[in-house]
């Protein structure tokens, strides 16, 4: 019974031996397996690293060589604009030193100008008031020659013969009133205020069937002045008893 059980004892330590072998084994070659992948993946992304890192130094030098031909065009393009710039400055201050000049001599012009036009406005109202001052007394001489010069108006050409007389013709007055021939006469001092006299009480009279009238010979200045009266004299002319009249000189 010892035998068999030592025997049997031997087999178990023997049976042991090679399943313990056998599990060395398995493990071993499972341990040699994994170690062959980690090295495939070791390797793999080495040669990814590889890849990655060629890509990148790819990139770079495309940027790089982007940038440089930017770089390159921007300078050329700057470069013109700044020549185009140059140019435009130029011309564009030499025609404002241009314009300048002609605003300078357009001020210098305008300034003589205006000292001409105040030297010649002061002689115009110096001028205008002896023209002023002369009309003045030509007006005056021209009524005191006048004094005693009548004008008859309404008496036909070639009634009789009157001394130092001179006929002209009168404007016309209304469009449906023949012009009337006026006559000029210069009488002395006495025959004209006993003319004039009469007149005063006289207001028609009448020559040859026909309507004459008797006035002063007045220069036209003065006549325009007192035609300016005449709706007033129209009025008084109808009031009884109002005497009324215009004194020249």
């Amino acid at each position: 019974m010892q035998r068999k059980n030592n025997a049997k004892h031997d087999l178990d330590e023997e049976t042991g031996l090679h399943q313990a072998s056998d599990s060395t084994t398995e493990t071993r070659a499972g341990g040699t397996a994994q170690q062959t992948d980690n090295n495939d993946v070791l390797k793999a992304i080495s040669s990814l690293h590889a890849e990655l890192a060629h890509l990148k130094s790819d990139i770079c030098n495309k940027i790089e060589a982007a940038i440089s031909e930017v770089k390159y065009t921007l300078r050329g393009e700057i470069a013109t604009l700044r020549t185009e710039s140059d140019t435009a400055l130029l011309a564009l201050k030499s025609r404002m030193s241009a314009q300048n000049q002609s605003l300078k001599e357009l001020t210098d012009v305008a300034n003589d100008t205006s000292d001409t036009i105040q030297v010649l406005e002061d002689k115009v109202k110096g001028l205008s008031w002896q023209v002023e001052a002369l009309s003045e007394k030509c007006l005056n001489l021209e009524g005191c020659s006048k004094r005693q010069n009548l004008r008859v108006a309404g008496i036909k050409g070639g009634e009789g013969r009157w001394p130092k007389a001179k006929r002209v013709y009168c404007p016309v007055v209304k469009r449906s009133v023949k012009s009337r021939r006026c006559t000029r006469y210069r009488l002395s001092s006495n025959a004209y205020e006993v003319i004039m006299q009469k007149m005063l009480s006289i207001r028609d009279l009448m020559y040859g069937g026909q309507q004459i009238w008797i006035f002063r010979d007045l220069p036209p200045e003065v006549a325009r002045c007192q035609a300016a009266f005449t709706p007033a004299r129209k009025i008084l002319c109808d009031k009884t008893g109002v005497k009324f009249g215009l004194l020249y000189p």
